[in-house]
């Protein structure tokens, strides 16, 4: 246990996330893009430990503005509602965002939302649009907080 407090403490002074100047705010939110690659639940956790949470996209800019930092495959904060069944996998209603409000602004790309036996369903972000990914993967991600 002792080591891997240890081992969790220099990954996180790695990252260099603690000083405000890593935080951008182009509207009364603040965004933090790292480039290091995490699970979907690991991101989540250093988003949390910062005092913020997996990007929410909430219209077009706001979209286009994290995918410009992202640059490439990043997790968006969003994931299937637990205990939903196989036969409704594939409506992107039962997507929720990880603060539970519902997805009013969507970029889902062509034939998704999908969920191959509840393998894919978290969300992550690309030039292309939304698209589902197995939890597991490691892409990079951004953070959120309000001001």
């Amino acid at each position: 246990m002792f080591w891997q407090g240890l081992l969790f403490l220099v990954f996180l002074a790695t990252l260099d996330v603690s000083t405000a100047e890593n935080w951008e705010t182009p509207t009364f939110k603040y965004y933090f893009h790292t480039e290091s690659k995490e699970t979907w639940d690991k991101a989540e956790q250093i988003c949390e430990d910062m005092g913020g949470f997996l990007v929410i996209i909430s219209n077009a800019l706001e979209d286009k503005y994290v995918l410009n930092k992202c640059g490439n495959t990043c997790w968006l904060g969003g994931r299937i509602k637990k205990g939903t069944d196989e036969q409704s996998r594939r409506n992107e209603k039962l997507f929720k965002w990880i603060d539970n409000s519902s997805m009013e602004y969507t970029n889902w790309k062509k034939d998704e939302p999908i969920n191959n036996g509840r393998k894919y369903e978290c969300m992550r972000m690309d030039k292309n649009g939304w698209s589902t990914s197995k939890c597991d993967r490691k892409y990079h991600f951004a953070c959120k907080k309000l001001a």
